[in-house]
């Protein structure tokens, strides 16, 4: 079973601490208290094609929060992608109890999100798992900042938005060409921490009202073409409306 401990907040609260939350895997409806889990880690969360991904494992005993080191001498691991075993190994558990691994991904692997499952032998479930990507992402060069001088707006008010491009090894992207939209979505609205016990629902009103169709679903409200200047600014002033939807709009 996955452990779970609690603590007491400074308001007097009780909170629960997950075994998931620092990297910690384990069958919450195991049949046994006494389940090995282990905790699974990458060099990096994400890697090119053709990179090398080295894996590392700590695993233990679990015995109703009291841990020991496995009896067996090996963990069996494997890599999947879509359901597809891309990689399996058994990986010998050293003194310390932690595993060791390597796997080159292929220079045409398919990009997306690989899981790492170890096992006590290749036919047991997996008693952990942990994800990493796969991406053709290239290094940024530069990076985009936005900013509006209104927070709060009506239909109608105009506003002030701004655009700066700045190269990270210093120095402004000037005479960028820029694709730019502006959207709107909808807004639920959530109350400050201290006001979460409150409810702010209309009960007649929310709990049946359904909003006309389309109606508050969001969408390009505006989009253009510009060009930054030679500080790297681009400043585009609009008046915002929502269109022909405004029935419920909410964002």
């Amino acid at each position: 079973m996955t452990s779970t401990n609690t603590k007491t907040s400074e308001a007097g609260r009780l909170e629960a601490l997950w075994a998931g939350d620092f990297g910690i895997s384990g069958n919450f409806y195991g049949g046994t208290g006494t389940a090995p889990f282990a905790y699974l880690y990458t060099d990096r969360p994400v890697y090119r094609p053709g990179q090398d991904v080295y894996f590392k494992g700590l695993v233990r005993q679990n015995d109703d929060l009291h841990y020991s080191l496995l009896k067996d001498p090996n963990i069996y691991a494997s890599i999947e992608e879509s359901g597809e075993k891309v990689y399996s190994e058994t990986l010998p558990l050293s003194q310390l109890g932690s595993i060791n691994g390597k796997f080159k991904l292929a220079d045409d692997a398919a990009l997306g999100t690989y899981m790492l499952l170890v096992r006590t032998s290749p036919t047991a479930d997996p008693f952990s798992t942990l994800t990493f990507r796969v991406a053709d992402y290239h290094k940024p060069q530069f990076q985009v900042k936005t900013s509006a001088d209104k927070t709060d707006i009506l239909p109608g008010d105009k506003v002030n938005f701004g655009l700066d491009a700045t190269y990270y090894s210093g120095g402004n992207v000037s005479s960028a060409n820029v694709n730019w939209f502006m959207d709107s979505v909808p807004y639920n609205f959530q109350p400050a921490p201290k006001f979460s016990q409150y409810s702010f629902m209309y009960w007649n009103r929310d709990q049946y009202y359904f909003s006309p169709q389309n109606a508050g679903q969001g969408g390009t409200l505006a989009e253009g073409q510009a060009t930054t200047d030679q500080n790297g600014h681009l400043a585009i002033p609009k008046s915002v409306d929502l269109g022909e939807n405004k029935t419920d709009h909410t964002g």
